[in-house]
C-alpha cells in the first residue's frame, strides 16, 4: 500500500544537503534527489520504505508499507530534524562561530538523526565516521 504526506519545514532546510550529510550519497553528482529510506517504525511493529523529496520548502513523502502514516511522518520528521523550528537553529549559529561556519558550508543542513530511537538515546550517529569532503572544506576554512 502507499500513502503520502508533506512536511513544510518551519525555517530553512535541504534535502540534498541532509542527504549528502551522511545518508549515502556523499555529494554523489549522480543523485537523482531521492532520499530513500527503509526503517522499523517506532515501537518495531511494522516496517517501511519511504521515498523523500523536496519541492521548492515543502518535502513530498511516499510510504511503501502498512505503517499507520501519521506515525511515519513524525518519524521522518525527527529524522530530518523537521519536527523543531529551524531558525532557532540558525540563531545558534549566530552565536557560536563553530556552528555558524557549518552552516555556512551546508545552507539548510539541520542536525541529522537515526531512525533508531536507541541510536538516539545513546548519543550515536547514524552518519560513517569518516569526514564527508564538505567537513573537510569547513575544517581548511
Amino acid at each position: 500500500m502507499t500513502k503520502r504526506f508533506k512536511i513544510r519545514p518551519r525555517g530553512p532546510f535541504s534535502l540534498a544537503e541532509a542527504a549528502n550529510f551522511g545518508f549515502g550519497q556523499r555529494i554523489d553528482p549522480k543523485w537523482d534527489g531521492v532520499l530513500r529510506f527503509a526503517f522499523c517504525v517506532d515501537g518495531y511493529r511494522d516496517q517501511v520504505g519511504v521515498e523523500i523529496r523536496q519541492e521548492n520548502a515543502d518535502v513530498d513523502c511516499i510510504v511503501h508499507g502498512e505503517a499507520d502514516v501519521s506515525v511515519v511522518e513524525r518519524q521522518v520528521a525527527r529524522v530530518l530534524s523537521l519536527d523543531f523550528d529551524g531558525e532557532a537553529f540558525l540563531e545558534i549559529g549566530r552565536r557560536d562561530p563553530v556552528i555558524g561556519r557549518l552552516q555556512a558550508v551546508a545552507p539548510g543542513l539541520r542536525p541529522p538523526s537515526s531512525t533508531r530511537p536507541t541510536r538516539q538515546r545513546h548519543g550515536r550517529s547514524s552518519a560513517p565516521a569518516a569526514p564527508s569532503a564538505r567537513w573537510r572544506r569547513c575544517d581548511a576554512s
